[in-house]
């Protein structure tokens, strides 16, 4: 059985000269030699070895640390995907660090070599999957075809609705961010920001114009309202939902009614 101690590296003169990028690695191995004599007493032998010279490029350092990296980024981007797995199947307030480490293939340590605290990974995590969903929201509202206005209304809805779907856990434990925003001012922050895109995205899409700051205030507030009870609804009773048809019809007429 081959045992190792490796010592603190030392420099070579020997290779100075050669100009060649060089590490010394001195490393005693014993060799453990186990015999038995006529007396039956165990006996062991020791030898060591002269020291071993390892020749190191600088392009094999410069893999090395490369490797590394490209590892902490694997790790981090690990988490991120199984914190948003966690967050899709058990919410915000039932996942716990391990839940996520399980999911990321990590350990948990990982969590605050990266991001200091499961709470902020989640957060994190969350506050991501909002934008790919809004993204995402945005190209297909933009893409609708054009059509008049009672049947753009009916689709804008259809597309919101469909967002919804796999996007669930995401959209719940927004619910829960919110609360957080009270004792993190990052959080809130980031919050104000997201809520102000949709307002102005909203007012350019349902009704198709430049808005300018009074109609993104007034319509975009009305039109978010919307949307968030719209949330919340499809998560809580989503089959009892009204028809795209039936909520078009129902907002032209309260349109007509208050001319």
């Amino acid at each position: 059985m081959w045992l190792s101690r490796r010592l603190p590296m030392v420099a070579s003169s020997a290779t100075a000269a050669s100009g060649m990028p060089t590490r010394v690695r001195t490393t005693f191995r014993r060799r453990v030699m186990t015999g038995f004599s006529s007396a039956g007493l165990r006996s062991d032998r020791l030898r060591y070895c002269r020291p071993v010279i390892v020749h190191t490029c600088g392009t094999s350092v410069q893999h090395e640390r490369a490797r590394r990296l490209r590892m902490r980024g694997d790790n981090r981007s690990a988490l991120l995907r199984g914190a948003r797995t966690c967050l899709d199947e058990s919410g915000y307030a039932r996942t716990r660090a391990r839940d996520v480490a399980s999911a990321a293939g990590v350990s948990t340590a990982a969590i605050g070599y990266h991001f200091g605290t499961t709470d902020a990974l989640l957060i994190q995590a969350l506050l991501d999957g909002l934008e790919e969903w809004s993204v995402v929201l945005d190209q297909e509202l933009n893409a609708l075809p054009d059509a008049d206005f009672p049947e753009h209304l009916a689709n804008v809805y259809r597309c919101v609705v469909q967002s919804f779907e796999g996007n669930r856990g995401v959209l719940a434990a927004s619910f829960e961010l919110m609360a957080q925003a009270d004792d993190n001012e990052q959080v809130r922050q980031q919050l104000r920001h997201a809520v102000e895109h949709a307002r102005s995205s909203l007012v350019s899409q349902i009704l198709r114009i430049d808005a300018d700051t009074d109609q993104v205030r007034v319509f975009g507030t009305a039109g978010y309202a919307m949307l968030s009870g719209l949330i919340v609804q499809w998560l809580v009773d989503p089959d009892n939902l009204p028809t795209p048809e039936m909520v078009s019809a129902q907002l032209l007429r309260w349109n007509a009614m208050g001319r």
